[in-house]
């Protein structure tokens, strides 16, 4: 509870020791920092899920928008070549989707879901 107070709301040692938290002001814990590169809240996209992985022909996927709106996916090689691109119109809420894969060879790919100014991306397995 400290912690919380010290670091969310700004309390110092001193007002802290006042009200009777002298216990706890040294015992302080570090705030979680999350970092990587899937989508974020603030995006427009939220939880991009790619399923089944692997996969043999055909690539499920769906993800949360926050407003309607014009998104497109890639398929690329662990290179960076897009080997496959497609163009959708989004609908706010849960999207779903399905492309085939049939015609990739075995290997590690990466999806990547554009929509807007905003990239998410998902790696894959494809196998026969």
């Amino acid at each position: 509870y400290t912690s919380i107070v010290q670091d969310w709301f700004g309390a110092s040692d001193e007002s802290l020791i006042k009200t009777g938290f002298n216990d706890w002001v040294d015992k302080k814990l570090p705030l979680l920092t999350i970092s990587g590169t899937g989508p974020s809240n603030q995006s427009g996209v939220n939880g991009l899920v790619v399923y089944p992985n692997p996969v043999q022909d055909r690539l499920n996927m769906y993800f949360h928008l926050e407003k309607m709106g014009g998104y497109s996916i890639s398929i690329m090689n662990t290179e960076g070549r897009i080997l496959k691109q497609e163009s959708h119109q989004g609908s706010y809420g849960r999207n779903n989707l399905s492309t085939d894969l049939g015609d990739l060879p075995e290997g590690v790919y990466v999806l990547q879901l554009k929509y807007g100014q905003t990239l998410s991306s998902s790696r894959f397995l494809k196998i026969r």
